[in-house]
């Protein structure tokens, strides 16, 4: 460049010193200063009518210098005075403390000869700065070979994790930007194509992750919005069947855990309200089918009481829904005791309990009712005896026989 310039300016010196008269911005000769003002074509010479100007000489306006010709035009762009080389721009202004075109140019607008710009990356000290071909320290984004790379305001690269815009962003430690999956202190995170860390739901190459509000990917199980999931170790969300720690599970297709009975190709399944899957679960689809009185023993063609033998009765007669009203008797031999309990259940599950304060005997506790292969089950618990032997006999029951009405 320097040598184009030399040789440029050689070629107008050659044409001024050939040619036999001098056109100037204005008619009549120099002051004692050697300037004069401008009073026809001043545009023509980038000057303003009016307006005092030198030939060949510097002129210092509101502390800034301009540099005019021979024939009084403001010089532009490089300008070779001297033997040294100025910069001037598009206005005439010279150039101070600054670089042009890969040059240094010092306080006092000369380029500084055999100094070359700082171009691309330079490490001073511990920081790593970036410089462009001009030689200007870069700051904030900067596309470089392919790769993003962020600098503070004093032009330092950035690494590790960074803040940038209310955003997370990380950046390795030669100060790359990175997207897609990272492993970074054991966690895994997930950057998008802009670099952006990722929080809550993503969906990622067809599998749903979760990321909490850290950017943490999450596995196992996780309670979301009140809503269980389970996600495999790869942080992969799982639905369907899952069998974890020795339990099934069933997760619907949006990955939420269920809970009680759900139908999956034909069959009916129970989930108890951990989700776990309960295989000794019957369904049922209508209670109403044990609706009536139920006894141990057939006595539905007994006419004589004193020729009952000793049995467990149950009385269950549904109200609304899976809502009953229930009772529970039970007859000694020949009718000489009876003991019983009434109250008010909901079956889930196809199963009820009923607790009592008083069997007739001063008895209290409870009983468990579950109606399942046409049979109902008692499971009778007594917390507290009365003064009598008598009353409802703790244990297992099973009740086969449906009294006709």
């Amino acid at each position: 460049m320097k040598k184009n310039m030399k040789i440029l300016a050689m070629a107008v010196g050659l044409t001024i010193m050939g040619s036999t008269t001098a056109a100037y911005a204005s008619p009549g000769g120099l002051d004692k200063n050697g300037g004069h003002t401008c009073r026809t074509n001043c545009g023509k010479y980038g000057l303003a009518t009016e307006e005092y100007h030198y030939h060949n000489n510097w002129k210092q306006e509101n502390g800034k210098w301009y540099f005019y010709d021979r024939e009084g035009t403001k010089a532009k762009g490089w300008k070779e005075i001297n033997g040294t080389w100025y910069y001037f721009s598009g206005n005439g202004q010279m150039a101070v403390n600054t670089t042009i075109d890969g040059y240094i140019i010092g306080a006092d607008g000369k380029i500084q000869q055999g100094n070359t710009v700082q171009t691309g990356w330079k490490q001073n000290g511990s920081v790593w700065n970036y410089y462009n071909a001009n030689g200007v320290k870069q700051t904030g984004w900067q596309a470089i070979n392919g790769a993003w790379y962020y600098f503070n305001g004093s032009g330092a690269m950035q690494t590790g994790w960074q803040q940038i815009g209310g955003v997370w962003y990380y950046f390795n430690s030669n100060g790359a930007m990175q997207t897609n999956w990272q492993s970074i202190g054991g966690v895994w995170y997930y950057f998008n194509g802009s670099g952006a860390m990722q929080t809550n739901w993503q969906s990622i190459n067809g599998a749903w992750y979760y990321f909490n509000s850290n950017g943490a990917m999450q596995t196992n199980w996780q309670s979301i919005g009140g809503v269980w999931y389970y996600f495999n170790g790869s942080g992969a969300m799982q639905t369907g069947w899952q069998q974890i720690g020795g339990a099934w599970y069933y997760m619907s297709g949006s990955g939420a855990m269920q809970t009680g009975w759900i139908q999956d190709n034909g069959k009916w399944y129970f989930l108890e309200s951990n989700g776990v899957w309960n295989p000794n679960a019957v369904h049922v689809d209508n209670l109403s089918q044990y609706e009536g009185f139920w006894s141990d023993v057939n006595v539905s063609d007994i006419d004589d009481w004193k020729d009952i033998p000793t049995h467990m009765s149950a009385r269950i007669q549904f109200i609304s829904g899976n809502k009953a009203s229930v009772g529970v008797g039970y007859m000694a031999s020949g009718a000489s005791r009876y003991a019983d309990v009434n109250g008010i259940v909901t079956f889930k599950n196809n199963k009820a309990v009923l607790n009592f304060d008083d069997d007739g005997w001063a008895h209290s506790g409870k009983i468990e009712f579950t109606l399942k292969d046409n049979k109902v089950y008692l499971n009778i618990s007594i917390n507290s005896r009365g003064s009598s032997a008598w009353g409802l006999p703790a244990g297992q029951h099973t009740l086969v026989y449906k009294q006709a009405e």
